[in-house]
């Protein structure tokens, strides 16, 4: 009875799967659904001299053979038969070809038509190529190493197509071919090509430059590319100006990938996009981002000019104008604000000038400001920036200075004194920023800048003169953050003559002196008419 059972065949596989050089090492596993007590194996259906013999083992369900130094003789095809230790017998596997690399046949090529990236249920072509007398072409596919497609060749190449392309079909391809002269001979296995899958649900990711303003021939610039999709990313794609489809390896670390381009060039200059690929669905992407232009500066082109009108101080819902100018017409200014990697502003000029205005200007519009200008013909060049302008925004959590002086509000004339602005405990995010101090004196539309000392600032006035007669108060802003504060409450400045001073008691003391006599006169006469003796 037990003799005439058969127990399920076992499934044989290599490792490892692709074809081994000459002299190098490979294991042959044979895997049961069965505790196996004894296999053996077999090639081109005569058993060898390999035979794997053991005790009764629950847990043992797998033999290896090991072959070592692979010669040319010991290619072939190979089957495995195994019994339990009740002298069961298995049918015998399915055959597995050991095949040993002939580097002395041409490299085979791989490659997609329409290309790598492929809509769900549309249909794809994978082309091998080689050289020399072929007799079949073999495609394997990365994740299934031990399954190959195999085709005939017409002439040198052979044509292996994916009708209605499913997510299961992605992934890295590559292909062989073999001799008709020695079919267990193969060739090197081709570059992987990797086909995959486009996902339209997942998420588009943006992309940005750093730093994002255009760039001097021989700089450098950095792509970020940013994964807005719940799942970390596995792997993020650039795509460069020429590119038909994203193809360079961004470095990443989940949610962000970036690469970094030295040596600029104008062959650099172009629109880039970005795609990923999640972290489950590795050979699922997503979407291209919207692209991102690199600006290559022309260093004969002249720097434009750049102004702030009414200034650079701006209070919550003002209006402001920045003004780009150059000497001859141009068609397109450009607008860019540094720290923001993601937006600059265009617009044609009038002439050669543009006015970019902020309405309504908020917190969000405080920083540095440059412009550049592009003319229509020239693709992707752009003249140098200009100098920058800062945009300060008044910011009403900042504590109000206090002032002070010292000597306290009356100086004499030709004397010293020192002005000082304080700033009371603020927030705690500019505790560790240091800011810079301004006087202002009430009708001098001009302000003085006063010496820093971190939240402390100072402003001395020797030889003091009428004219610094008057009343004054104190500002600060910090400079990093481009915010400003309200005014401190103003304080009076005195001046003095004491020469003047001095003239002035003299003729007090000189009246008060003729009018006591006077009235001493006054008295002694009275005295004298009425007969009286002054005692």
């Amino acid at each position: 009875m037990a003799a005439d059972a058969i127990l399920p065949r076992p499934t044989i596989f290599l490792n490892p799967s692709e074809p081994v050089d000459l002299g190098g090492n490979v294991t042959i596993y044979c895997q049961t659904h069965f505790t196996i007590f004894s296999c053996y194996l077999l090639k081109d259906g005569n058993q060898t001299s390999q035979q794997l013999m053991g005790a009764y083992n629950p847990h043992r369900s797998i033999a290896k053979f090991f072959i070592s130094n692979a010669s040319w003789e010991q290619t072939g095809r190979y089957t495995c038969c195994c019994h339990n230790q009740l002298f069961v017998a298995s049918e015998c596997s399915d055959p597995v070809e050991l095949l040993i690399t002939d580097h002395a046949l041409p490299r085979p090529s791989i490659s997609l038509s329409p290309g790598r990236i492929a809509f769900l249920e549309s249909n794809i072509t994978i082309h091998c190529r080689g050289k020399g007398p072929i007799d079949k072409f073999y495609l394997h596919k990365t994740d299934y190493p031990s399954i190959a497609q195999s085709k005939e060749p017409d002439g040198e190449m052979a044509i292996f197509p994916i009708m209605k392309v499913s997510q299961r079909d992605g992934g890295s391809y590559h292909c062989s071919y073999r001799p008709p002269s020695a079919p267990f001979n193969s060739s090197k296995i081709s570059d992987d090509m990797e086909l995959f899958i486009l996902g339209p649900w997942l998420s588009r990711p943006t992309i940005s430059l750093s730093p994002m303003r255009a760039l001097a021939p021989g700089g450098h610039v950095t792509v970020y590319c940013r994964n807005q999709y719940w799942r970390p990313a596995i792997k993020f794609y650039l795509q460069k100006p020429g590119d038909q489809e994203p193809q360079h390896l961004m470095e990443t670390d989940g949610a962000t990938g970036k690469i970094s381009i030295s040596n600029l060039s104008l062959e650099d200059a172009g629109k880039y996009s970005c795609s990923f690929c999640p972290e489950l669905k590795p050979f699922l992407i997503s979407i291209a981002s919207d692209p991102v232009e690199l600006l290559i500066t022309d260093p004969d082109w002249p720097r434009p000019n750049i102004s702030l009108s009414p200034g650079r101080m701006a209070f919550p819902g003002d209006n402001i104008t920045i003004k780009c100018w150059v000497k001859d017409p141009i068609e397109t200014f450009y607008l860019w604000k540094y720290g923001n990697t993601t937006k600059t502003q265009s617009m044609m000029a009038h002439g050669n000038v543009a006015n970019f205005s902020i309405n309504n200007v908020q917190l969000d519009n405080r920083g540095n400001y440059s412009c550049s200008y592009r003319p229509q013909s020239a693709y992707f060049r752009s003249s140098k920036p200009s100098i920058s302008v800062q945009v300060f925004i008044f910011a009403s959590h900042l504590p109000k200075p206090t002032i002070y002086m010292s000597p306290s509000r009356r100086v004499a004339l030709g004397g010293l004194v020192s002005i000082k602005c304080e700033i009371p405990d603020g927030p705690a995010e500019f505790q560790d920023v240091p800011a810079e101090f301004f006087l202002h004196k009430a009708g001098d539309p001009a302000s003085q800048a006063m010496r820093n000392q971190w939240h402390d600032g100072e402003f001395s006035i020797h030889n003091v003169s009428w004219k610094h007669q008057g009343k004054y108060s104190c500002s600060y802003f910090f400079n990093d953050r481009f915010v400003f504060s309200t005014r401190s409450a103003p304080l009076e400045l005195l001046v003095s003559d004491s020469t003047q001073l001095n003239i002035i008691r003299l003729a007090t003391g000189s009246l008060i002196f003729l009018f006591l006599t006077y009235i001493i006169i006054l008295d002694h006469r009275y005295w004298r008419e009425n007969g009286l003796s002054v005692s």
